[in-house]
């Protein structure tokens, strides 16, 4: 386990790795974002379980040449009123889809958001169905120290 928050749990495979503060975004500067870098370019669903709510895409700055015009955006509802943000993701799920801990959900992407020195991951918050999209709000996260 990485971090929890909520009674939620944020599992991370054992080969990658991740950072709460390692961004300028303002879900970072909260505690409220977790960034994971997977060795194999598959991002895995970190929560026990969900299903798959909305996925979109939506037009993104490109803050470096290589970047993407439009950045997905893809939220799992897991319950107790809560979903998962995820960014930097293009989607291999559908909505209404039900995924658990481990299954693929994309692949990352070279977002438009990204600095020159920003590498492959994916971004994920914990926030209230009613209130997905901002970026601030996300609830805080705990690290796990083990």
């Amino acid at each position: 386990m990485a971090a929890s928050s909520c009674g939620f749990k944020f599992w991370v495979p054992r080969k990658a790795w991740f950072s709460l503060f390692n961004s300028p975004y303002p879900a970072h500067r909260d505690e409220s974002a977790l960034d994971v870098y997977y060795p194999e370019n598959e991002v895995l669903m970190p929560l026990e379980e969900g299903r798959v709510f909305e996925v979109k895409w939506f037009e993104a700055p490109k803050v470096r040449r290589d970047g993407l015009n439009f950045e997905p955006l893809i939220l799992i509802e897991v319950g107790g009123g809560k979903v998962v943000k995820v960014l930097h993701v293009k989607p291999s799920v559908k909505v209404g889809e039900k995924v658990r801990v481990g299954d693929p959900i994309g692949k990352p992407i070279i977002s438009g958001y990204f600095l020159p020195w920003t590498g492959l991951h994916a971004h994920f918050e914990l926030r209230k169905v009613t209130d997905p999209y901002r970026a601030l709000g996300a609830y805080k996260l705990k690290l796990d120290k083990r």
